[in-house]
């Protein structure tokens, strides 16, 4: 579906409210990709509000960009993971069942948003709420953390571990 509408009213409002917006693409598909997508966003969006749009960067340094950030929005798993593990909150268009279990284990499935026809409105109603109960949603998630790096880790107990130059 057309998410497109969804992401410029979502830049509209953090704008109105002094957020700096930063547009990145996580994959390079040609034609289908993410450079695509934010060119079709950036088309139609006013003119007068600025966005910092930014090529396609290593992990490390978009995981960098987590750290500064006060709100990250995006479709990507990988990028809510990173910006969990930096403590920066994340309302992610969740088209996949995996994102609302990973919301899930911080409190805040609330963030997760089902992309389809009232896609516009239930991204503003999840950024509006992180907006207004940012505090309380830090300290649930911070809190969550540990237990769900835990968790992570517990997927590799079974791995053997290489000596240096096997």
């Amino acid at each position: 579906m057309d998410q497109v509408p969804a992401y410029r009213e979502a830049i509209a409002w953090l704008h109105a409210r002094g957020y700096a917006i930063v547009m990145l693409p996580h994959v390079d598909r040609g034609a289908k990709g993410d450079e695509w997508a934010i060119s079709e966003v950036l088309a139609g969006l006013d003119e007068t509000i600025p966005v910092h749009r930014l090529g396609m960067l290593s992990p490390a340094a978009v995981r960098s960009l987590t750290q500064v950030a006060d709100i990250v929005i995006s479709g990507r798993m990988h990028l809510a993971i990173m910006s969990l593990s930096n403590s920066t909150l994340p309302v992610v268009i969740a088209t996949q069942g995996k994102v609302l279990g990973l919301l899930t284990l911080f409190g805040l499935e609330r963030l997760s948003v089902e992309p389809d026809t009232s896609l516009s409105r239930k991204l503003l109603e999840a950024i509006e709420y992180l907006d207004a109960h940012a505090a309380r949603l830090q300290d649930t998630a911070d809190a969550a953390l540990p237990a769900v790096i835990d968790l992570a880790r517990r997927n590799f107990e079974s791995v053997p571990v290489l000596a240096e130059g096997e």
